[in-house]
């Protein structure tokens, strides 16, 4: 009797993450859901979807009856508006926090009447949430103060609709993530961009500088005040684990939240040169996790 794979959906399935989480998955039918197409040769079910509008919660719940997933990884999110080409806030915001709302919705409403619902559902927040020029290190029971730059207000926001809503996924345990921007040889994002010195942009001047290989200067901290990154492979092979972990779907029905921070932060500390996001930097692995059962 041959058996099928189950299934697992990713969210933002376009993005750095996404691409890199897919060969953790290959032994599950991933259905990835995103704006774009994802450049990829991995197998997979591709569903063109925007989660800025309110209809895609329907969508979505629609394609959770019918593909009955495991779990479901939501890593659709808007952090650099400008290689995205979303530059209206009201948009990003309808993506990154009404999205996930939506995200969640769907999942609760389709997990009401059907005993083989989504178990685990993964999500990525980010450090930034806490806020800058933190007094010390903290736990993740600190207050989110996030109030800067729309990223990190949408990702304190997008983190509290989670909380808020965890307990009533039916069954769903709910994995959090607060992890540093992400590096790696194929990250692109602003921060890395700046240290890569790569013009981004679409001005005529940035496309000029790029085509000619010019970079641009940046000044990086030094002495007691270091950088601090989460290398890209270690979120997907976490976001992996707990989205594809038996252990989580055997116990009982109770919604559950997890916080796990993420692991192998790595610091620079000007003991590489610019190109050092391609590279962790050796500093050992610091891997906490808490496991909270949420009351019924």
């Amino acid at each position: 009797m041959a058996f099928t794979k189950p299934t697992v959906i990713v969210t933002g399935i376009a993005g750095n993450l996404g691409l890199r989480l897919l060969p953790q998955l290959q032994d599950f039918s991933v259905v990835g859901v995103d704006i774009n197409e994802p450049k990829t040769s991995a197998p997979l079910r591709f569903v063109p979807m925007d989660l800025g509008f309110e209809e895609s919660c329907r969508t979505l719940y629609h394609l959770i009856r019918e593909t009955r997933p495991v779990a479901l990884i939501h890593l659709a999110f808007v952090i650099d508006p400008v290689r995205t080409g979303i530059l209206d806030l009201d948009r990003m915001w309808q993506i990154n926090v009404a999205g996930t709302a939506r995200v969640m919705e769907a999942i609760t409403e389709a997990n009401r009447n059907q005993d083989d619902g989504v178990r685990q559902f993964v999500f990525p927040s980010s450090v930034s949430a806490y806020g800058s020029d933190l007094p010390k290190p903290v736990t993740e029971n600190f207050p989110l103060g996030g109030h800067t730059l729309p990223y990190v207000i949408h990702k304190k926001e997008s983190d509290r609709v989670v909380q808020q809503r965890a307990s009533a996924l039916r069954g769903c345990s709910v994995y959090i993530f607060r992890p540093h921007i992400f590096a790696g040889a194929t990250v692109e994002n602003y921060l890395i961009g700046a240290f890569r010195g790569t013009p981004n942009g679409q001005s005529k001047r940035a496309v000029r500088m790029r085509e000619e290989g010019k970079r641009l200067p940046c000044m990086l901290p030094f002495g007691q005040r270091y950088l601090v990154t989460s290398f890209v492979d270690n979120q997907k092979r976490s976001a992996s684990l707990c989205s594809t972990s038996p252990v989580a779907a055997s116990h009982s029905p109770l919604p559950s939240v997890s916080r796990w921070r993420a692991p192998n932060w790595f610091a620079c500390r000007g003991k590489r040169p610019c190109d050092f996001c391609c590279r962790s930097c050796g500093n050992e692995a610091s891997l906490r996790f808490r496991r909270k059962r949420s009351p019924t």
